[in-house]
């Protein structure tokens, strides 16, 4: 993962070079198993995880470690995108379409949840209508003929603007 970070992505940790964070990162990690400074202090119940570990990123002697704890602690611990894209996947590669490459499969189901993110944006928030509140909005008063029954679940409809 270190090296991936420097060769590939050019991100340097800590200001550090590739093999200087090596070491950084050794000395880090035999540090944290044996909870010595910095890494003794307690995560209290006011503290998150993830701010335990961005506090010990500002100090040079944790950076490097917490640098990595934090890319960790910030990834979604569920697969359901995965299987969301998935499903994705097989829609849009039909009998009819079996011949795609995978690159444009890929590209199609990116352009589809671009898109869908897009437009749940632009939609805002939509009003919501009950139909127990709509008895007063068309008869006006409630009059006795016009009581409406008792329902034990109301029915919502959401309207597009």
């Amino acid at each position: 993962m270190l090296r991936c970070e420097y060769e590939d992505k050019k991100i340097r940790v800590a200001e550090l070079s590739a093999t200087q964070a090596v070491e950084h990162l050794n000395q880090q990690i035999l540090a944290y198993t044996n909870s010595k400074y910095p890494f003794d202090a307690p995560v209290t119940q006011q503290c998150s995880i993830i701010s335990w570990w961005r506090h010990l990123a500002q100090n040079p002697a944790s950076a490097v470690l917490a640098h990595y704890a934090i890319r960790i602690y910030a990834m979604t611990p569920n697969s359901m995108a995965d299987e969301r894209t998935a499903s994705v996947f097989t829609w849009l590669n039909s009998a009819r379409r079996s011949s795609q490459k995978a690159s444009t499969l890929v590209r199609l189901t990116q352009l589809r949840s671009r898109y869908r993110r897009d437009n749940k944006k632009s939609q805002g928030n939509r009003p919501t209508v009950n139909f127990c509140d709509m008895t007063d909005t068309i008869f006006g008063t409630q009059s006795r003929s016009h009581v409406p029954r008792k329902r034990k679940h109301a029915t919502t409809l959401h309207f597009r603007q």
